[in-house]
């Protein structure tokens, strides 16, 4: 049976509902108008056969030192449903309340709920990458074919699974790493509510950046000697108090820093590299490599 234990200030409340293994979770505050006011976040669960929301209760000290001072798990059966047969492979949830999931096919949903009604649904799950692919293209076209007759042009390889997702809540972007290290780019919109839109992809950021060494290195720094097998092994958001040019840092297998800018180059020289700022009419539209450091010293 697959247990869950959320910590806080020593409290260890547990869940152990199911008995499916636990593929992914993450924590989400709720939206207004849909749960009791006692219910201020939600537990989210994938298994490889369901989806499953559990409200998070919160209360205070009488004296209001401490929001958090108890807190319990409260099951929401009403906030279950099927996955479809998509293992989901991590989740990350937005300031506003949205829940995004990643899916062992390479897709990315969101998990919707409502207050609902007697005979409508009150959670639901919806792809929103769903635009057909090339390979899926390509499947299309060559289903009716022959076993055996497909030409090379039209093989195609697996599918490339999402394995991390990280949200930047003050830019309103949601960045992807897959299992082939592709690095892949959603916006959100200027308010964060979406629609979720892809605006870049790249795949060989560490060839690329190894090969032209077009970024900058730091003033009398030497370059560590370079591994043949480096592989992205993390993602995090930038902060605008970090950064207003860089938005992103990937932490390489070996210890280094690749950072990156999803903005647009502009005429701005004070800006780092030629880069603009985002801003709420200057959009994510790329991503590309500005710098990397060496890995930080040891002891």
């Amino acid at each position: 049976m697959a247990h869950v234990l959320l910590s806080s200030d020593g409290q260890c409340p547990e869940y152990s509902g199911e008995e499916q293994a636990i593929c992914a979770v993450g924590l989400a505050k709720t939206k207004p108008g849909v749960f009791v006011e006692a219910i201020q976040y939600l537990l989210v669960l994938a298994t490889p056969v369901e989806l499953i929301l559990v409200g998070v209760c919160c209360s205070g000290r009488g004296d209001q030192t401490d929001p958090y001072a108890e807190v319990s798990l409260q099951p929401l059966p009403e906030y279950t449903i099927p996955s479809d047969g998509v293992t989901m492979t991590c989740i990350t949830c937005t300031d506003r309340g949205h829940i995004f999931l990643a899916g062992r096919d390479g897709h990315v949903y969101e998990l919707q709920y409502t207050t609902g009604s007697s005979w409508q649904k009150r959670c639901r799950k919806v792809c929103l990458t769903a635009g057909l692919k090339w390979s899926e293209l390509l499947i299309s076209l060559t289903s009716s074919l022959p076993l055996g007759v497909v030409p090379n042009v039209f093989k195609f390889g697996a599918v490339d699974p999402i394995v991390e997702m990280v949200v930047d809540s003050e830019r309103h972007v949601l960045y992807a790493r897959t299992e082939e290290m592709k690095i892949q780019v959603f916006s959100l919109g200027p308010n964060g509510d979406g629609p979720l839109k892809k605006v870049a992809e790249e795949r060989n950021l560490i060839t690329l950046r190894e090969s032209s060494y077009g970024g900058r290195q730091q003033a009398g720094s030497r370059a560590p000697p370079r591994s043949p097998k480096s592989s992205i092994v993390c993602i995090s958001p930038l902060s605008t108090l970090e950064s207003k040019w860089l938005h992103l840092v990937a932490i390489l297998s070996d210890g280094r820093r690749m950072y990156l800018s999803t903005a647009p180059s502009g005429g701005n020289n004070n800006a780092l590299g030629g880069l603009s700022g985002l801003g709420a009419n200057n959009r994510p539209n790329c991503l590309k490599v500005v710098t990397t450091r060496p890995s930080p010293p040891i002891g």
